[in-house]
């Protein structure tokens, strides 16, 4: 009976010590990112795309968690929002259709995240649908290249101030854990 209860405790000390760890090799970083979107002087319904290289400083992060790019086994992108900051009195009802992808040198662009059908009473908050993917690779890269791809279904005059909220879930050793 002794036996049975040392494996019990052992047992429950052991799962309990691994989900202590894999707390300690999960963290989220966040991005916000404010990209200005040109005018659209015509109705687009064939898309056009803009391109937005931004450098990921992903390294120093990954440092503050005491992990390192090597170490890193997987990132996903679990929220993307956008807002409009400026002019203020402007929102996402010009767009039919928006996409982001990504790439980085010596890896193919992938899409990560959209919204294919948008009301026209949006507002100026738009919360994108998410592909899900290992996105590991291209967010240790030092350069990425965010490529937006907008369908508008009104003209768009002056330049658009958007700021872009995304949050990416990091699963990474820690220490070598």
């Amino acid at each position: 009976m002794k036996k049975i209860l040392v494996i019990v405790f052992a047992l429950g000390f052991f799962l309990n010590s691994c989900k202590t760890i894999d707390e300690l090799t999960h963290f989220n970083m966040t991005f916000d990112e404010v990209l200005t979107l040109p005018p659209i002087p015509i109705i687009v319904d064939d898309p056009i795309s803009f391109n937005y290289p931004f450098l990921t400083d992903s390294e120093n992060t990954f440092l503050s968690y005491n992990t390192s790019k090597n170490l890193i086994e997987e990132i996903i992108l679990k929220e993307a929002s956008l807002t409009v900051i400026n002019p203020t009195s402007s929102d996402f009802g010009f767009l039919k259709s928006i996409s982001f992808y990504l790439d980085a040198e010596g890896l193919d662009e992938i899409l990560i995240a959209s919204k294919l059908v948008i009301d026209d009473t949006i507002g100026a908050n738009l919360y994108l649908d998410l592909e899900g993917q290992d996105l590991s690779e291209y967010l240790k890269k030092e350069a990425i290249n965010l490529r937006v791809e907008v369908a508008s279904d009104e003209i768009v005059t002056e330049d658009l101030d958007i700021k872009i909220h995304t949050m990416f879930a990091v699963d990474a050793k820690i220490l070598g854990i």
